[in-house]
């Protein structure tokens, strides 16, 4: 498979290492990147040194027998370089999250489905070993009732990066996740997390905010003494008590 690469910052140059590390056994190569921003260029040749460099993405997509991109750009750019890609035929691994606006991921999902080709958004939580098996053992009935869900997610550094002094243009650019024009913070960087239970339990924690149905508080409250499982979910591994 020949993939190319869109924004291959930060996270893009991640993905480019995963990709070079299952290249022999999936056969897989990353045979083209673009961006506009020439440290990440530099960066990413000296893990592809063989990719074939672009700065407009249109112009990648042009290439003869490019199967796949990946899409690590910042967040307002996503549905428009995935919706092009799509329609000239190719598969598509977009980075979470999916898209700036609620428009825009209905006008990805449309080219998805439209033209039949691949789109996989990058929610790798929702493919990790671990959490598939937590989810296993309550469908399995493991646990007993779930009747309380609590998420964490610990995060606490800085998204400010720095600009070069003799670029101070650079800023919303670099720092694109400050500013509301390109992204929509924690909400869409550290994600909202909607859970269902077995027994029809719903939360969503949205920075501690939770909702609870009210039937569920009603069982709770005929059955104070007896202990009902708890499921905890952490950023690196799930703990069932």
């Amino acid at each position: 498979m020949r993939i190319g690469v869109v924004g291959p910052g930060s996270r893009g140059a991640h993905l480019i290492r995963q990709i070079n590390s299952v290249s022999e056994t999936e056969n897989m190569e990353v045979v083209a990147i673009c961006d506009i921003y020439e440290p990440s260029i530099k960066n990413a040749l000296s893990l592809v040194p063989n990719a074939k460099v672009f700065r407009d993405y249109r112009s990648l997509l042009e290439m003869k027998d490019l199967d796949a991109i990946v899409v690590a750009t910042p967040l307002h750019e996503h549905a428009r370089v995935t919706v092009d890609a799509l329609n000239n035929g190719i598969h598509v691994f977009c980075e979470k999250a999916m898209a700036l606006t609620m428009d825009d991921t209905y006008a990805m999902a449309e080219a998805h489905y439209r033209t039949g080709n691949i789109l996989h958004i990058g929610h790798q939580r929702l493919f990790d070993p671990k959490f598939l098996k937590g989810m296993n053992r309550i469908h399995n009935g493991d646990l007993g009732m779930v009747t309380q869900i609590r998420a964490y997610w610990h995060r606490n550094n800085n998204w400010r990066r720095p600009v070069p002094a003799d670029r101070p243009e650079l800023e919303r650019f670099i720092n694109w996740r400050l500013y509301r024009e390109y992204s929509l913070g924690l909400m869409t960087e550290l994600h909202p997390i909607i859970f269902r239970s077995p027994t029809g339990l719903k939360s969503f924690a949205r920075r501690g905010a939770w909702r609870w149905q009210h039937q569920l508080l009603e069982r709770r409250a005929r059955s104070r003494r007896q202990c009902r499982p708890h499921l905890f979910l952490c950023r690196w591994y799930a703990v069932y008590l």
